[in-house]
């Protein structure tokens, strides 16, 4: 018969051999010490079995001391909770919900519309809190395709379509109110845009108009040259902003056109 730890048979009695009280009391003794090798059974019902520590014999443990030798979480208090491997890699461990939304790198509700925390949703319409955390905006669309949109990469105010500048002017003739070499003023809160045009009373003449935010305006924004009989007349275009000076000087020429766009 092979050894094993339970028992291991000595050959005792030997086939045909004489009995002896002694060597038989020894080989029972070796019998019973084998199954005190074993759990005991009354009061242990349903309870697990494990090899002891020290490696020489079964024990039974409850299931709350299996549930500690196997590593797993203990069930009571922890309903609902996730289960994890311990920083350890050692045992399973069971995390609440908050903990297990750091452990995954999740945000917490908590933060939801909060300073340093994250915008929420709203009938999926994004939320944004004012300054003073005293009101919810929302920010949507109505997109019935995907749309990509790229802001700038700078700071910079969201302007409504209604902030954009509206110019409500019109095309208006000054030539009775206007003169060549005379300085005249926008004196409007918008850009006016000047158009003159010009006719030869010489042989050759010449055009030219001039801006500026100081009075007499020196800066040439328009230019024109006319000769007889090629080119009989000349005309300047230009912008004038708000506040500015300008005025239009000849040579040689008469206006017969002066319209603003103002």
């Amino acid at each position: 018969m092979p050894s094993n730890e339970y028992y291991d048979s000595s050959g005792y009695p030997a086939t045909g051999g004489a009995g002896s009280s002694a060597s038989m009391r020894a080989e029972l003794d070796a019998v019973e010490a084998g199954f005190m090798k074993l759990p005991t059974m009354a009061g242990s019902g349903g309870e697990p079995v494990f090899v002891n520590a020290g490696g020489t014999a079964l024990e039974s443990k409850s299931i709350a001391d299996a549930m500690t030798a196997l590593g797993l979480p203990t069930l009571a208090g922890n309903g609902g909770e996730p289960v994890f491997v311990n920083a350890g890699e050692t045992a399973l461990e069971t995390k609440s919900i908050a903990d297990t939304m750091t452990a995954l790198g999740a945000e917490s509700s908590s933060k939801k519309d909060a300073s340093g925390g994250y915008a929420g949703l709203t009938l999926l319409k994004i939320n944004f809190k004012n300054a003073l955390n005293t009101i919810t905006s929302f920010f949507t669309n109505a997109n019935t395709a995907a749309r990509t949109y790229t802001f700038p990469d700078k700071d910079g105010t969201v302007a409504m379509t209604s902030d954009l500048p509206v110019f409500s002017q019109t095309w208006q003739k000054l030539i009775l109110s206007r003169a060549l070499g005379t300085i005249y003023q926008n004196t409007t809160a918008d850009p006016i845009t000047v158009y003159v045009l010009c006719v030869l009373d010489s042989p050759s003449g010449n055009i030219t108009a001039q801006a500026g935010a100081a009075s007499p305006p020196d800066t040439i924004v328009g230019f024109a040259v006319a000769i007889d009989p090629t080119l009989q007349y000349g005309e300047v275009s230009f912008i004038v902003p708000p506040g500015w000076h300008y005025k239009v000087t000849e040579v040689g020429m008469t206006a017969t056109e002066w319209n603003e766009l103002r």
